[in-house]
């Protein structure tokens, strides 16, 4: 049983939107059990979750990005339900690969701001399975062109990987953005 199963089975209506549950197979497609309203996923998602890059700033209208319209239906959901008990589950994409924001989120983050961890390399001793490999991250055609070891060592060039810091530390802002639109 879920959380929103077990306010669905004691009369609350449910509603889910965005990313809550791991997609694919094992969630069976968002948990249909759990929820009384259809499930809400961005109509725009696939024009954000391009290859190319680990990370972009498109040019769009904020109100495009697919977590902002995931923000934006679950406020309107609440103000539908307000009437009754409800629970309304809400996840967001970001920051998770790839890193794809507004470009206003940078300038919270001046490239000069943005330094490599003083020791970059990981701890000795360090168990084989605590390396990942950078896995997802070398599905992105701007890091496979790198030719990055897998093995346990950086070859990540210091640049990049403070480039990556930087939009990764937008990316949590802009999610941290979406947390705050008012009802």
């Amino acid at each position: 049983t879920t959380l929103p199963q077990f306010f669905k089975n004691h009369g609350y209506r449910t509603a889910g939107h965005g990313k809550l549950f791991h997609p694919g197979h094992a969630s069976d497609g968002d948990d249909p059990p759990s929820w009384t309203e259809p499930y809400y996923h961005s109509p725009n998602m696939a024009m954000f979750s391009s290859r190319n890059n680990s990370w972009e700033t498109p040019n769009a209208n904020e109100s495009s990005f697919p977590d902002v319209q995931v923000a934006e239906a679950a406020i309107q959901r609440m103000k539908n339900l307000s009437t009754e008990a409800f629970f309304i589950g809400i996840g967001f994409h970001k920051p998770h690969l790839p890193f794809v924001f507004p470009k206003r989120f940078l300038d919270f983050y001046p490239q000069d701001s943005i330094h490599i961890a003083k020791d970059p390399n990981p701890p000795k001793g360090m168990p084989k399975i605590a390396w990942s490999g950078w896995g997802e991250l070398r599905n992105y055609d701007d890091i496979s062109r790198m030719n990055l070891s897998k093995a346990v060592a950086n070859d990540m060039p210091n640049e990049k990987a403070m480039d990556l810091r930087r939009a990764y530390f937008a990316a949590v802002t802009y999610m941290d953005d979406q947390r705050g639109l008012q009802a």
